[in-house]
Formats: structure tokens, sequence, C-alpha cells
């Protein structure tokens, strides 16, 4: 498995695949997202945000 370097707060590692898969791999990245956006990375069955 390959990691990707993050400065995500200690979140979980399954939340903070599902948000490195999607591309969000700062804190500050997030800040653009909404919280729909955010909730559907967490709850994809594939770990990865759902269009």
């Amino acid at each position: 498995m390959h990691l990707q370097p993050t400065d995500l707060p200690k979140i979980g590692a399954l939340t903070t695949r599902a948000l490195n898969g999607a591309g969000y791999t700062r804190l500050e990245q997030l800040t653009l997202a909404t919280e729909a956006e955010l909730w559907r990375c967490t709850v994809s069955p594939a770990g990865r945000c759902a269009s």
C-alpha cells in the first residue's frame, strides 16, 4: 500500500485514506469542500468520494 504524506489531524485511518483518495492531503483544502462532499467521502462503500 502506498502512503501519501498528509498534514491532516489524527482522524482515523479509514477517514484519512478516503480523504487522501479524494485528493485532500492538507487541512486547508477541506475549507473549500462542502459538508455534503466530505460526508460522501466517509460513507462511500469504496472509501472514496462519490460524485
